[in-house]
C-alpha cells in the first residue's frame, strides 16, 4: 500500500447551498490545489464554479444510488460500507486518491454529499496515512431553504431537515479530528482572518497574493442572496423545533465563540439525529412527495442518460425485452450488471451503451454462466465512427454494440451480463469531438489524395522528360 505521509487533504463539508463553494475556493490562499477535473460553472447557480472534482462527485452519486438514495433524501441512519457492494467503488476511490495526491502536496475536495458519506472515504484516508483537515460550512437554514426553492423548487420543510441531516452527520464523523465549522455569513465579512487562523492551526503557509486574487475574482458579497437572524426562525410557524434548537446550539461554535472540540457537540448531534430516526417513516413519505418535483426539475436542467440491453428471445429487438440502467453524467468507470435469469431461449444480445453520442472505452464485458465468466470483448462489434487508443467514438445518437458469432451454447442458461465502461465524453461534448475527429479524418484523407496526385504528377513529369530526352537523342543520331 502506497502511503502519503507528507501529503494533506482538506475536505469541505456542509449542506448544499451553505457556502461550501465560496469557502472552498478561498483555500487557494493556503496553497490548496483542486486539480483540473472540476465541474464547470453554472449560470445563475454557481457562476464562479463548484470547485468539485467530477470523479469524486461521480463516486458519491453511485454510493447514493446503491442505497436507493440521492442528495435530497434525508438519511438519519448510517450506511454500512463494509459489504461487497462497494468493493469496485473503493478500488476506484483509492486509485483516484493516489492519482491526485501524486500530483499535489495539499489537495482540497469539496462535495456536499461527502458530509453523509465519510464512512466510505475515511478508511481510505487512513489507509494512505493522510493528514486530513475538515471544514464544515454553517449557514442559516432559512437561507438554504430559499436558495434550494429557487434552484430546485424543493419544499422548505425538506430543506430544513436536510440541513440538520448534513450538518450533524459531518460533525459526528469528524469528532476528535482536525476540523473547523465556519459560519458562512461571517466568512463573507472576515475570510482573511479566518484563513490566517486556519494556516496557523494547520501549520501551513498563507499566500497573500492568492488571497488578493480570491477577493478580486471569486469572492463577492453578492454571493449571499439572503441573510437571516435567529429571531427569524422564531417567527416562522412551519419550522420544526429541532431545527431551531440545533441552529441556536451550533451557531456560537461556528462563530468561534465556543471551542469546537466540545463534547457537547457530539452529544447534542446524536440527540438531534435520534429525533430524525424517530420520524423515519414520515420523512420517507416526505421524500416520495418531493421526488416528483425535484426529478422534474433535474430533468429540465440535466440530460438523463441510460444504458440499455436488448435481449432477443426470438421476437427480434423489442423495447419490452430490454433492461435500462442509469448512466451518471460524469467521466468515470461505471459497472453495470444485467440480470438475465428472467429470460429464456435467448438468441442474441444488443447493448446500447448510451442514449446519445458518446466517447467511451469498454474495460470489461462478460457473461456469467454457472459462476463461470465468458469473455465477450473479442466478439464485440459496434457502429462507432472510429476506435482509437481503446476509445470508441460514437457520433450517432443511437450507439450500438453487438456480438459476433455468439453460439446457442454460450447463450443458454446465462445468468448475468456484466460490463464496465469508462465514459469519456457524453452528449453534446462527445458529438463535437466526434465531428472534429471526422473532419480531421476527411482532411487527412484529402491530404493523402493530394500527396498521391502529386506523386503521380511527379512520375508523369519524369516519364515525359525521359521520353523527350530519348526523342531528342534519336533526332540527333539521325
Amino acid at each position: 500500500m502506497i502511503e502519503f505521509l507528507d501529503k494533506r487533504i482538506i475536505v469541505i463539508l456542509g449542506m448544499h447551498r451553505s457556502g461550501t463553494s465560496a469557502i472552498a475556493s478561498g483555500l487557494i490562499a493556503l496553497g490548496a490545489e483542486f486539480g483540473d477535473h472540476l465541474l464547470p460553472p453554472s449560470l445563475d447557480n454557481n457562476e464562479r464554479g463548484f470547485w468539485e472534482d467530477t470523479e469524486v462527485v461521480a463516486i458519491n452519486e453511485q454510493l447514493l444510488a446503491i442505497n436507493n438514495s440521492s442528495w435530497y433524501r434525508i438519511m438519519p441512519e448510517p450506511i454500512d460500507f463494509n459489504t461487497d457492494n462497494y468493493q469496485l467503488l473503493k478500488q476506484q476511490a483509492r486509485q483516484l486518491l493516489q492519482q491526485r495526491l501524486s500530483q499535489f502536496n495539499c489537495w482540497a475536495i469539496k462535495d456536499p454529499r461527502l458530509s453523509r458519506l465519510l464512512g466510505f472515504w475515511q478508511p481510505l484516508f487512513a489507509e494512505l496515512s493522510l493528514k486530513v483537515h475538515y471544514l464544515i460550512a454553517f449557514r442559516h437554514p432559512l437561507s438554504i431553504a430559499a436558495s434550494l426553492a429557487k434552484r430546485d423548487q424543493l419544499l422548505a420543510l425538506t430543506s430544513y431537515y436536510l440541513w440538520i441531516d448534513y450538518l450533524t452527520a459531518s460533525l459526528l464523523a469528524t469528532e476528535a479530528q482536525s476540523r473547523s465549522m465556519i459560519d458562512y455569513d461571517l466568512w463573507l465579512q472576515n475570510s482573511e482572518i479566518i484563513l490566517r487562523q486556519l494556516a496557523e492551526e494547520w501549520h501551513i503557509d498563507y499566500y497573500s497574493e492568492q488571497y488578493q486574487y480570491y477577493t478580486q475574482h471569486i469572492l463577492s458579497q453578492n454571493l449571499c442572496h439572503s441573510q437571516f437572524k435567529t429571531e427569524d426562525l422564531l417567527t416562522k410557524t412551519d419550522i420544526p423545533s429541532v431545527i431551531i434548537e440545533a441552529y441556536q446550539f451550533l451557531l456560537p461554535f461556528s462563530q468561534g465563540q465556543l471551542p469546537q472540540a466540545s463534547i457537547k457537540i457530539q452529544k447534542s448531534c446524536q440527540a438531534f439525529r435520534q429525533q430524525l430516526i424517530e420520524q423515519t417513516f414520515w420523512l420517507t413519505e416526505l421524500y416520495k412527495r418531493d421526488q416528483c418535483i425535484i426529478q422534474s426539475t433535474i430533468a429540465q436542467n440535466q440530460q438523463r442518460y441510460y444504458i440499455q440491453l436488448f435481449i432477443n428471445i426470438g421476437q427480434g429487438i423489442r423495447e419490452i425485452d430490454s433492461i435500462k440502467q442509469r448512466v451518471l453524467n460524469q467521466s468515470i468507470e461505471q459497472q453495470f450488471i444485467f440480470d438475465l435469469t428472467p429470460f429464456s431461449s435467448i438468441e442474441n444480445l444488443r447493448l446500447d451503451p448510451l442514449n446519445d453520442s458518446v466517447i467511451l472505452a469498454v474495460k470489461r464485458l462478460y457473461l456469467i454462466k454457472n459462476e463461470i465468466e465468458i469473455d465477450l470483448l473479442t466478439k464485440l462489434k459496434t457502429n462507432a465512427l472510429s476506435l482509437q487508443g481503446g476509445y470508441y467514438f460514437f457520433e450517432t445518437i443511437d450507439p450500438i454494440c453487438y456480438f459476433e458469432a455468439l453460439t446457442s451454447n454460450e447463450l443458454s442458461a446465462i445468468q448475468k451480463l456484466v460490463v464496465v465502461i469508462e465514459y469519456q465524453q457524453l452528449g453534446q461534448a462527445a458529438l463535437c469531438l466526434c465531428l472534429q475527429r471526422s473532419q480531421q479524418q476527411h482532411l487527412q484523407q484529402l491530404q493523402y489524395y493530394k500527396n498521391q496526385l502529386a506523386q503521380l504528377q511527379h512520375q508523369y513529369q519524369q516519364q515525359l522528360s525521359t521520353i523527350r530526352d530519348a526523342a531528342i537523342a534519336i533526332l540527333k543520331a539521325g
